[in-house]
């Protein structure tokens, strides 16, 4: 109840959190996934003609089952700069692993963080769905395996982007987007011109 305004809540999210015993689940296998130099698909935006070469990640809960053993999958999504290193993703991927043995969660990683090389200057944008639909393409889930997001800040963003483009053919059984910045503009001249926003920019970008 403390936390007014979005400055106070992202600045709490990004806190190292002392986790009780037993409630910290560590990070097992990782997950790369290669992402080939490729045309842009018909139909997308905020993508360049040429989708340069990259690679991004998902680490897995070390409680994690395989994928064919999963009741459900889960993919936490982090916001701009984020990975599944950061505080706010580690709590809930650790939340949800808990909640049932049969649940296999990750946290993903975007290109240039948490060890991904970049090899060229492409990265990401709050528009830009490819390389987070290429990733969940990769996993290759059985028929019938319930996926679900739960995504952050520009990361909810391009989730309920890439789910809107999808429409009913999207795997995803169902996403929760928190934070979401629906109308990019207004946050851009925000952090452009607003003394808190400048700040932020400072620290994020």
């Amino acid at each position: 109840p403390w936390l007014i305004g979005g400055t106070l809540q992202t600045a709490s999210a990004e806190l190292p959190q002392k986790f009780r015993a037993g409630e910290d689940v560590p990070y097992g296998e990782r997950t790369s996934v290669k992402i080939p130099t490729r045309s842009k698909p018909k139909g997308a935006s905020c993508c360049p003609d040429i989708i340069p070469d990259g690679t991004v990640s998902i680490d897995w809960a070390e409680t994690s089952p395989s994928v064919e053993d999963a009741e459900a999958v889960f993919l936490v999504v982090p916001g701009l700069t984020g990975s599944s290193l950061s505080p706010y993703v580690r709590r809930c991927v650790s939340t949800l692993a808990r909640a049932s043995p049969r649940y296999r969660v990750g946290g993903y990683s975007p290109r240039g963080s948490n060890g991904n090389e970049l090899t060229n200057p492409f990265m990401y944008s709050g528009g830009y769905t490819e390389d987070l639909r290429y990733a969940i393409n990769h996993l290759e889930l059985p028929r019938g395996t319930k996926l679900f997001i739960v995504a952050y800040s520009l990361g909810s963003n391009v989730t309920a982007k890439m789910l809107a483009e999808d429409g009913p053919d999207s795997p995803v059984t169902a996403a929760v987007v928190c934070a979401c910045p629906v109308d990019m503009l207004p946050l851009s001249n925000y952090m452009s011109y607003d003394p808190w926003g400048k700040v932020w920019d400072r620290v994020l970008v």
